[in-house]
């Protein structure tokens, strides 16, 4: 079902969408950098999970914990929040310095100690007094949201201790996070797939025309493959995402993409400048040339209708490949590669036939061992009956030479005979 060339298409073709993906990736993490989109979801989530949607009670007395304000440079200003949908959202110059990341135990002792002390504004009055099982599950009935106890009274009445109560408000922050990093991994991939269109436009990354290419094209797969057993060996991880690298490896490699440029010249006349250049008009490169020389396109080709639609759909095929983004792509090509070195050994050495389709040895069997079905089953072993030897054969000796009389009682010894 699968031989070799189609396995390395396959492997083409992946590593295709993985370095694509990884270039939509960077330019995600450029934005992530200038928009705080991780900080703002993780502040939202936090919210919901303390039942306080406009941040006045709980949430800002947990932001100003010792425990949760050393992770971040700045002040919580729930009056910063403005409507979105259908909740609030920070602004993007309040999240900038927002937390990005609270680790699930310093949430759980936070909230221990805001139920079990009190909370309020800072500066806010230190009860000195040990916490315990019985003050923690009395102070949690005050609390102000009923949501909010019922999960702090359920935390208490499935524990022996304050360290069963901390692991179980533990896990319920992990259940929560997982909630917030769906909403963070559905504004990425949408954030991806718009990146995709952008990017398969501006480098011309048609899937169409790069997997015509690896078909018809042995010394590209032959590089994909080599590139993709160098980034998946043991221990090695995904490339960084790097612009100028993975737009480099894609061209090193040979993959058919991007533009080329041509003065835009028009009934023979010279081509227009614009500030002392030349306006050039930008042709898809792979698409509009067949040979490729030192000096450019040695042999052009017309572009019609239906190869531009096939551009635009090579495109988009490959903006929704981005879209899945690059952890996906790279499991799957890890796959791809495992299933090829279980392939690949077996076509280089020829199958060895099945010992039942083996000729039979005609030497007797070793002592001991079944001549028969019959005795294999238990029967007893009977002697064969033994051949008469057949006669050997006397061979007659041979006579000694003489050479032929011509007459009697004369030889002549000097002839040839």
């Amino acid at each position: 079902m699968f031989n070799s060339d189609v396995l390395e298409v396959g492997v083409g073709l992946v590593l295709f969408f993985l370095l694509a993906s990884l270039i939509a990736s960077a330019v995600r993490e450029m934005i992530e950098t200038a928009l705080k989109t991780r900080a703002m979801e993780l502040e939202r989530g936090i919210r919901e999970l303390l039942d306080d949607p406009r941040g006045h009670a709980m949430a800002k007395s947990f932001f100003e914990h010792a425990h949760i304000y050393s992770l971040f440079a700045g002040v919580y200003d729930p009056e910063q929040l403005k409507p979105r949908g259908q909740g609030f959202e920070m602004p993007r110059a309040a999240r900038r310095r927002l937390p990005t990341y609270i680790p699930a135990g310093q949430f759980a002792t936070t909230l221990i100690d805001l139920v079990g002390r009190g909370s309020g504004s800072w500066p806010y009055p230190v009860n000195s007094a040990a916490i315990t099982l019985e003050t923690l599950r009395q102070r949690a009935a005050g609390l102000h949201s009923p949501r909010l106890q019922r999960a702090v009274l359920s935390a208490i009445d499935h524990a022996r201790d304050l360290t069963e109560v901390r692991k179980n408000l533990e896990e319920w922050f992990n259940g929560t996070m997982d909630r917030v990093s769906g909403w963070y991994k559905r504004r990425t991939q949408y954030w991806l797939l718009a990146i995709g269109v952008v990017a398969a436009i501006v480098f011309n990354l048609d899937a169409l025309t790069v997997a015509d290419r690896l078909i018809n094209d042995h010394s590209l797969r032959a590089a994909a493959v080599a590139h993709a057993e160098k980034i998946t060996g043991d221990g090695k991880p995904m490339p960084q995402a790097d612009l100028a690298k993975l737009r480099g490896e894609l061209s090193g490699m040979g993959y058919p993409i991007g533009w080329r440029y041509v003065p835009w010249k028009s009934d023979g006349k010279p081509a227009p400048k614009v500030l002392g250049y030349e306006i050039q008009l930008p042709l898809p490169a792979p698409q509009t040339c067949l040979r490729f020389d030192e000096n450019g396109c040695a042999h052009t080709k017309a572009v019609g209708l239906g190869e531009v639609l096939g551009m635009i759909t090579g495109w988009l095929i490959t903006a929704a490949a981005i879209s899945f983004g690059a952890p996906f792509w790279f499991d799957v090509l890890n796959k791809i590669m495992v299933i090829r070195s279980t392939v690949k050994p077996r076509e280089k050495s020829r199958d060895e036939g099945s010992e039942d389709r083996q000729p039979k040895s005609s030497s007797p069997p070793p002592d001991g061992g079944a001549e028969s079905l019959l005795e294999a089953f238990g029967a007893s072993r009977v002697a064969a009956p033994v051949r008469p030897a057949p006669p050997e054969v006397v061979k007659p000796l041979p006579v000694a030479f003489e050479p032929e009389a011509w007459r009697p009682g004369f030889s002549n010894k000097g002839e040839v005979l």
